[in-house]
């Protein structure tokens, strides 16, 4: 069927120019080519797959402000989302995450704001300071300053 067809939505979403790209529950192993071109892209549903890393590639959606990787194989929070500086509301549940970088804890950013993030060695930020040692997920869930859109 067209609608299960990664390349087809893909395809179509360009096309269109949608900003919304919903490629759940298509046994996807890897970010199948093209969605680094939709640079339109405000949401992209990845849930319910099988992938386990994204590519740097995936920086040029920089309008992408909602990005859900809930129930995938990640074992670590992808570094490419540090480049994602729209970003506010990340869906990381259902994982094999067991540490998050400690700047998505304790940054003195108010909830949901990109500025959560640390920086990257490919993607600094301006904001940020140094990169922090990473905090386990309980801790990061529940302290005040992390964001309750991130979801982990």
């Amino acid at each position: 069927m067209l609608f299960d067809n990664p390349q087809h939505l893909i395809q179509q979403a360009g096309e269109t120019g949608a900003t919304r790209l919903d490629l759940s529950s298509l046994g996807l192993t890897e970010l199948p080519p093209g969605v680094d071109e939709l640079t339109q892209l405000e949401a992209l549903d990845l849930s319910d797959n099988k992938l386990s890393q994204l590519p740097s590639s995936l920086a040029r959606l920089s309008r992408l402000k909602r990005l859900d990787l809930m129930l995938n194989r990640f074992e670590e929070v992808p570094p490419v989302l540090f480049c994602c500086s729209e970003l506010e509301e990340l869906y990381l549940g259902d994982n094999k995450i067991q540490r998050l970088p400690g700047a998505i804890a304790t940054s003195s950013s108010s909830p949901g704001s990109p500025s959560a993030l640390t920086s990257s060695p490919t993607c600094p930020r301006p904001w940020a300071s140094s990169p922090s040692s990473p905090i386990s997920i309980s801790t990061a869930t529940d302290s005040p300053a992390c964001p309750m859109r991130w979801q982990a």
